[in-house]
């Protein structure tokens, strides 16, 4: 497989840690990748942490193709909830998620 870059609607939302991320990576090399990473147009559009632990981790990152109509609120939903943000993080992941416009669409 070669290297994913990260969707920008992804990458609206804030980073892990280095220590997370590690510790991240631990698990998976010791307990394998429970959830497989969500790939759209060639970049990781849910699971970036995830691939990034399993590269820390020497592990072959197990991945599938986004099927929906909608890339923008599968990924709010698969993160807003789940994510431990503070308002302003909130604020500016809502205003990326917003201003993302599909290639060629205006």
């Amino acid at each position: 497989m070669s290297a994913l870059t990260q969707h920008p609607l992804s990458a609206a939302f804030p980073s892990m840690p280095e220590d997370e991320l590690n510790a991240l990576a631990g698990d998976i090399k010791t307990h394998g990748l429970h959830s497989a990473i969500t790939i759209y147009k060639g970049a990781v559009l849910d699971g970036w942490h995830r691939y990034r632990a399993c590269i820390l981790a020497g592990v072959n990152p197990r991945t599938m193709e986004y099927k929906g109509t909608d890339p923008v609120a599968f990924v709010k939903s698969a993160n807003w909830h789940r994510r431990h943000m503070t308002e302003s993080q909130r604020a500016m992941a809502q205003v990326a998620l917003s201003e993302w416009r599909e290639s060629g669409v205006t």
